[in-house]
């Protein structure tokens, strides 16, 4: 990918990687699949041991995420570093089975999967250092859905110009005629569809008067007797 993280609409680019978290119990790893587009973890999954299995059910998750919406995976890149997990056979025959490309980092570079180590920061400070420790594996899990929920729906992120990831995804996704347009965090997100945004409106504009309704002919009598009976209606009688 040649460090290349800044696709132009989702499902062209999903980067993934493996954390790991202390509890009193023993280690807990952690596997997230995100769309580098607006930064979306798409899967994730938590296990007391790292094997393939672990990375397989995060993909899962992930190709779920988008299929059951009818999102296309195919010709999706993966990207992720060396580890035998992603390079081993059970995971390689699920790309190709999925329809998605491979892409794996170079030896020894952390910044070659930069955007997928972001990802395992920020879940590390936001949640592992902050609230823990942590006494049991189901522990860690419960704490992870929390914050994937709200990392993805509710966290202000400034590559999307400070709005939640799934916000600009939904945005692409309602206006397909338009050209995808790179995201960064000296963008302005767009206006969120359904809700009226009414600082967009100039000064003339909003002092201008209403356009008068155009009135048929045969409406003019009508509209005439039932002004009387409004002018009428708050008189009292004699």
């Amino acid at each position: 990918m040649r460090r290349g993280f800044t696709p132009a609409a989702p499902n062209r680019l999903w980067v993934a990687d493996i954390t790991y978290v202390s509890t009193w119990s023993g280690w807990v790893y952690v596997a997230f699949v995100t769309d580098a587009y607006a930064r979306r973890i798409l899967g994730w999954r938590t296990a007391t041991s790292m094997s393939t299995s672990l990375v397989l059910d995060a993909i899962e998750h992930a190709i779920w995420a988008r299929e059951r919406y009818g999102w296309d995976v195919k010709n999706v890149v993966h990207h992720a570093d060396r580890g035998s997990q992603y390079t081993s056979m059970a995971f390689t025959d699920r790309l190709e089975q999925a329809g998605i490309r491979p892409s794996v980092g170079a030896v020894g570079s952390s910044y070659d999967n930069a955007l997928a180590e972001t990802i395992n920061g920020l879940y590390k400070t936001e949640v592992i250092k902050r609230r823990g420790p942590w006494n049991t594996p189901e522990q860690a899990e419960f704490a992870t859905a929390e914050w994937v929920d709200w990392y993805n729906h509710r966290r202000l992120y400034e590559h999307c110009g400070d709005t939640p990831p799934a916000d600009p995804e939904a945005a692409h996704y309602d206006q397909p005629a338009r050209q995808p347009a790179e995201l960064s965090h000296t963008q302005q997100p767009p206006d969120k569809p359904g809700r009226f945004n009414g600082q967009h409106r100039t000064e003339q504009e909003r002092d201008a008067p209403a356009p008068a309704q155009e009135v048929l002919p045969g409406q003019r009598g009508e509209q005439a007797e039932d002004q009387r009976r409004e002018d009428g209606a708050g008189l009292c009688p004699m």
